[in-house]
């Protein structure tokens, strides 16, 4: 018996047949046998202006052009026709354009939507087809933040710019030992490490597609609020504790961004022992040895993130004439910090202020103390007791003052 196998199978694959014996007066029987398959086409797709690795990716800003190809390969002998690719590139992406194609006819009024649709695709045996094709990241303002959660006018309070959740502790420290205090805006409220304590924050969960990370951009990446020296706790010393980050939670993913004693320290992901341009976990430990008061090892109060992005996944499709043979997706890291109206900066991760108090005004002035005139004459007046004689002199001289006075007036 002779079998032909389907040409449109897409992966590599097995197959059972099994065949079954029977008749009168005989038992029943049955055999199998399996056979691999290989693929009769390969699919493929790839950005081919992307220099990274899976680990580290180039991180595209808002604006970009990203550049797209599909491979498609013949691993038969015989021709090949008939084949469609499809691609509906996502919302984050616009301008579909520069499409070049090795085989078939590119659809144009699709492609004036922003799909691409490349009909009749043939392939010689053992041959290759490819497609290429351009878009670009939208910008600014018109990338969609609300597909990972996130608003444009999101103030410095918001939780847009703080990690979600703690993802693991262990605080050695029976005060001040609520790891969630770390989470949020800084606000005075802090979780104490303790001696060699630990404590990892996560930006977004692994399983989301659209989870908001840490990306390598301009500058810094993150800063974090250690609160000594501080009024709001008591040891009041700078305390030494090392960052490191990660993309995974597995403890031998993490990679050391440094060290810090400052009050508020910033950290580039550039700076990691490991090649990466992201990362969803922060894990900070304590380093200072300090145990005292009510606040032992480093007080930390808030992760900011100074630079964020995400993936954005764009799926293309193979059919043979309308059977769909398979799909194949390309993730590229985008910073869309841009599309925020005010982001964070270093400045905005610190201690923040008391607020002004109320001093009591002091009562208002009184009226001046009253002050007599000066008399016009130069006498103070004639002596009320005493003999006539003593009130010549002063008589006298009062007459004079009047007279050179009435002179001055009528400028004699």
């Amino acid at each position: 018996m002779v079998v032909t196998i389907r040409s449109d199978i897409l992966l590599s694959t097995s197959c059972r047949n099994v065949a079954v014996a029977s008749g009168t007066n005989v038992t029943s029987d049955n055999d199998d046998a399996d056979i691999s398959i290989q693929a009769a086409v390969d699919f493929e797709k790839e950005v081919t202006n992307d220099s990274g690795g899976s680990d580290d990716p180039d991180v595209y800003d808002l604006g970009d052009t990203v550049s797209y190809r599909l491979t498609i390969r013949n691993n038969t002998p015989s021709n090949i026709s008939n084949l469609t690719t499809r691609d509906a590139i996502p919302e984050e992406e616009e301008d579909l354009r520069d499409v070049i194609a090795t085989s078939g006819a590119v659809n144009n009024t699709e492609l004036n939507n922003d799909r691409l649709e490349v009909n009749n695709i043939s392939i010689s045996g053992n041959g290759t087809a490819t497609v290429d094709y351009d878009v670009s990241i939208l910008e600014d303002s018109d990338f969609p933040l609300d597909n990972y959660g996130l608003d444009s006018d999101a103030d410095q309070e918001d939780d847009d710019f703080y990690p979600e959740d703690v993802e693991d502790d262990d605080i050695e420290s029976s005060d001040n030992d609520d790891p969630e205090d770390a989470l949020g805006s800084p606000d005075g409220h802090f979780v104490s490490l303790g001696e060699d304590g630990e404590l990892t924050v996560s930006t977004s969960d692994e399983d989301e597609t659209q989870g908001k990370l840490i990306v390598d951009g301009d500058g810094d990446d993150f800063c974090i609020l250690e609160l000594d020296p501080s009024g709001q706790d008591n040891d009041s010393a700078d305390e030494e504790y090392e960052v490191e980050v990660s993309q995974t939670d597995r403890d031998s993913d993490f990679t050391s961004v440094g060290r810090a004693t400052d009050n508020s320290e910033c950290f580039d992901i550039g700076d990691a022992d490991d090649d990466i341009t992201w990362a969803r976990y922060v894990r900070i430990i304590d380093t200072s040895n300090r145990t005292r008061d009510d606040a032992p090892g480093s007080d930390i109060d808030a992760v900011c993130i100074l630079n964020l992005g995400g993936f954005v996944e764009n799926t293309a499709s193979l059919y043979s004439g309308t059977t769909l043979l398979g799909t194949r997706d390309e993730e590229i890291l985008v910073d869309f910090t841009d599309a925020f109206d005010d982001p964070l900066r270093p400045n905005d991760c610190r201690e923040p202020r008391l607020p002004p108090q109320d001093f009591p005004l002091p009562p208002p002035p009184g009226p001046p103390p009253y002050v007599p005139p000066i008399p016009f004459f130069p006498f103070t007046g004639l002596p009320t007791t005493g003999p006539l004689s003593n009130a010549a002199v002063p008589l006298a001289s009062g007459i004079l003052g009047l007279i050179a006075w009435v002179m001055k007036r009528k400028k004699f």
